[in-house]
């Protein structure tokens, strides 16, 4: 069963239809939000004041008016699929003269349930394209979201790991975009790799990209620090990888820092900070994302690609340093104060 949230969502559909009122009613059963035009209506300004998720319209009502060409057109609608509903006499002419403009047809006489999991596949696959990160094909920041406040509606126990990399901008710089979207395919694909050696059914772990350089992964508390040791070893074992040789006999490479002013950056280094979520700890998607930059913050100042887990004492593990060591998160009494009704 959906989340509360989930089962609330209306998506909403665009029906161009004569004699509709049949059809209308079987979506708005289905807990569509509908809008019923006909071909004289005008059509592109409402749709762009409704927003439609899709768009379904008869053959008959779109045939020969243009009606599908200025929905392409159109800023505001050009991705927004369109489905036409047509019968067994024209459907072929309908393929043939709407073929490449149109995602999907449907051949009257048809049943309900037929129609709304057609529509309901096309808007869930239609969703996950938009916002799916268009270099790793990764789920990106609504996908994201959305499964942070799952895991928070259904009380569950897991936690929030952000990742990042440490002297990406200089890598790029030096190395060229081509090379930087190598770095980051290379730490999308470490990460899901982890992820499922460690949850092969995947039920329990998620992996999403916020844009750049910048990573989100779900896991379970007991598998966390684990799956952050592997991530770890990884990828400092492969980013070498996309270096020459003379930068990794040197350890660093000569770019230029955020002010323009050229300086010596070592080897690409990863840093994690994990949020733990507890089923006794009331917490929020914003809460958890404002502690998580500022962990990362906080472990991104020590050199090498670490983790660090938000408890009083931070499990801290350093690629320099083959035992595990306990680092103090606070530096002074100011912060502890500060952190200690947080965490």
């Amino acid at each position: 069963m959906g989340s509360l949230r989930e089962f609330m969502k209306s998506n909403r559909i665009l029906l161009i239809e004569d004699n509709g009122s049949a059809l209308k009613s079987i979506l708005t059963l289905s807990n569509y939000t509908v809008c019923k035009l006909k071909a004289s209506d005008n059509i592109i300004e409402i749709a762009k004041n409704f927003a439609p998720d899709l768009i379904l319209s008869s053959y008959e009502q779109i045939e020969g008016n243009g009606i599908v060409e200025k929905i392409r057109e159109s800023h505001y609608l050009a991705n927004t699929p369109i489905i036409i509903i047509a019968n067994r006499f024209n459907i072929k002419k309908a393929i043939k003269t709407l073929n490449g403009n149109v995602d999907d047809y449907v051949v009257k006489p048809f049943l309900p349930e037929e129609l709304t999991a057609r529509l309901n596949r096309i808007i869930h696959r239609h969703e996950r394209v938009l916002n799916s990160n268009p270099l790793t094909k990764l789920p990106g920041n609504i996908s994201i979201k959305d499964e942070i406040e799952k895991m928070l509606e259904q009380k569950k126990e897991f936690c929030v790991c952000y990742a990042d990399l440490d002297n990406f901008k200089a890598f790029n710089d030096y190395y060229g975009y081509e090379k930087g979207d190598c770095a980051i395919n290379m730490t999308g694909k470490i990460i899901n790799e982890s992820l499922i050696s460690f949850d092969k059914s995947k039920k329990g772990t998620f992996l999403g990209h916020i844009g750049g350089d910048d990573f989100i992964f779900l896991a379970e508390i007991k598998d966390v620090k684990r799956i952050c040791e592997d991530v770890v070893r990884e990828f400092d074992e492969k980013i070498l990888s996309l270096y020459e040789d003379r930068d990794i006999n040197k350890g660093w490479i000569i770019s230029k820092d955020r002010n323009g002013k050229r300086n010596m950056f070592p080897i690409m280094s990863i840093s994690i900070s994990v949020v733990r979520v507890r089923k006794n700890k009331k917490r929020h998607f914003g809460e958890l994302s404002k502690i998580g930059t500022e962990l990362k913050k906080y472990v991104k100042t020590f050199s090498g690609s670490n983790f660090i887990i938000d408890r009083r004492s931070m499990s801290f593990r350093g690629k320099d340093n083959e035992k595990e060591k306990i680092i103090p998160l606070f530096q002074n009494a100011t912060d502890a104060k500060h952190f200690d009704k947080r965490f």
